[in-house]
C-alpha cells in the first residue's frame, strides 16, 4: 500500500511540475525538455549543449569555442564586448549553470532557424580581476530567447534576446544609424560593461544605474560604443548620452567640462584644477587631473578643438579614465551620428 501511494505521490508532483513548465513557456513555444518526442527531446538536448558551452567560453574568453557555436556576424559581436570586458579588467563568470526549461518555436524562421526559450540558474559574478573582487553577484533564475541559424548540419547562435527587455527601450532611429554604420544594437543593455570609476560613472554604482539603447562597433579599427546613462535608473532624472572609445595609450584621469554646466570641484579624489596656456580656453572650459602634466599633454585640450565643440548647438563634456576617452551630453537635442562626429574629430586631432 505505501508503495502504491508513492507512486501515484511521484506521479501527481511529476505531473505538476510538467503543468508548471508548460505555463512558464512563452506563447509560439513547446516544451522540449520534457518531450516525448523523440526529434524534438534530441535538439532540446543539442540546444542545451550549445548553452553550456557558450557559458563556459564566455566566462574563460574562449574566442576559439564561441566562434565554433556562433554565426560568423554574432562571433564578431561577441569579439566586442569581451574586448571592451576585458580591457576594464573584469571578467563575468557563469558558475553552476543548471537549464530548467527549453522550449522550442512552433515554426521555423525559414531556412531550418528557429529560436528557442531557455530558462537557466546560474551563479552569475561580474568580477574586478585587478582587485580580484567581485562586483555584481546574481543568482536568481534568467530567462532567454536565443536565435539559431542552421549552417549545413550545424546549428548556430544567431543572437540572444532577453525575456526581461523593455520593448519601448527600442528607438528606430539609433537602430538605422547602427545598421548603416556595420555597428550592434541593443535597446536595453544592463550593468555588463558600466563603467565603475569617473566623475560620471563613480558615484552611480551597480543596482542603482542603467545603460540603454547600446550600440557597439568599430570607427577607424578603433572599439566605439554609445548609449543613454541613466545614474539612478526610475528617478525620472534625464539621461546623458555617452559616446566613448578606447584608447591606445593611458592618461589616467582627465575631465573636461563647459563651464555653464559644471562650474564647481567634482566629487573625486586626487583630482587638481588645471590652467591651460589659454585665457580664453580657460573662461570657458573646467579641466580637472589626477596628473596635471599628464593633462597638459592630452591632446584635446587643443583650442581649436574646443572651440570646435564649443561652437555646437548641444553641450559636449569631457572625460579620461584610464585609457577610456568618454564624450558625453545632457543635451536632448543629440544624437548617436553627431557624438560620432565628435569622436571622429577627436580621432583626428589625436591622429588615431
Amino acid at each position: 500500500i505505501i508503495f502504491i501511494v508513492v507512486i501515484i505521490i511521484y506521479y501527481l508532483v511529476t505531473r505538476l511540475v510538467k503543468i508548471k513548465v508548460q505555463k512558464n513557456l512563452p506563447g509560439g513555444f513547446v516544451d522540449a525538455k520534457n518531450s516525448s518526442d523523440s526529434d524534438i527531446a534530441a535538439k532540446a538536448k543539442a540546444v542545451e549543449k550549445i548553452f553550456l558551452d557558450f557559458q563556459s567560453a564566455w566566462s574563460e574568453f574562449d574566442l576559439k569555442k564561441i566562434k565554433a557555436v556562433t554565426t560568423d556576424d554574432y562571433y564578431k559581436r561577441m569579439v566586442l564586448e569581451l574586448n571592451v570586458l576585458k580591457n576594464y579588467g573584469r571578467k563575468n563568470l557563469m558558475d553552476n549553470v543548471q537549464v530548467q526549461e527549453i522550449g522550442l518555436s512552433l515554426q521555423d524562421s525559414g531556412a531550418g532557424n528557429f529560436d528557442a526559450y531557455i530558462s537557466a540558474i546560474a551563479k552569475d559574478q561580474l568580477i574586478d580581476e585587478k582587485s580580484d573582487k567581485v562586483i555584481f553577484t546574481d543568482s536568481s533564475v534568467f530567462s532567454e530567447i536565443w536565435h539559431f541559424e542552421t549552417h549545413g548540419s550545424k546549428n548556430l547562435l544567431a543572437g540572444i534576446t532577453q525575456t526581461t527587455e523593455d520593448s519601448s527601450k527600442f528607438d528606430q532611429q539609433i537602430a538605422s544609424f547602427a545598421k548603416a554604420k556595420g555597428f550592434y544594437y541593443d535597446p536595453d543593455f544592463g550593468w555588463l560593461i558600466m563603467p565603475s570609476r569617473g566623475a560620471i560613472f563613480g558615484p552611480a554604482g551597480f543596482g542603482s544605474a542603467d545603460i540603454n539603447n547600446h550600440v557597439i562597433g568599430y570607427y577607424k579599427d578603433k572599439i566605439v560604443e554609445f548609449y543613454s546613462y541613466e545614474p539612478k535608473a526610475g528617478q525620472g532624472m534625464k539621461p546623458l548620452t555617452v559616446a566613448q572609445a578606447i584608447l591606445p595609450k593611458k592618461y589616467d584621469d582627465i575631465l573636461v567640462t563647459e563651464k555653464s554646466w559644471y562650474n564647481f570641484k567634482p566629487k573625486l579624489k586626487g583630482l587638481e584644477k588645471v590652467e591651460t596656456e589659454s585665457n580664453d580656453f580657460n573662461k570657458k572650459f573646467s579641466v580637472w587631473a589626477a596628473k596635471p602634466d599628464r593633462a597638459t599633454s592630452f591632446e584635446l585640450l587643443a583650442t581649436n578643438f574646443m572651440e570646435r565643440i564649443y561652437k555646437q548647438e548641444y553641450e559636449v563634456n569631457i572625460e579620461v579614465v584610464d585609457n577610456v576617452l568618454y564624450f558625453y551630453s545632457p543635451s536632448t537635442n543629440i544624437d548617436y551620428a553627431d557624438m560620432l562626429e565628435v569622436l571622429s574629430w577627436a580621432f583626428e586631432e589625436m591622429k588615431m
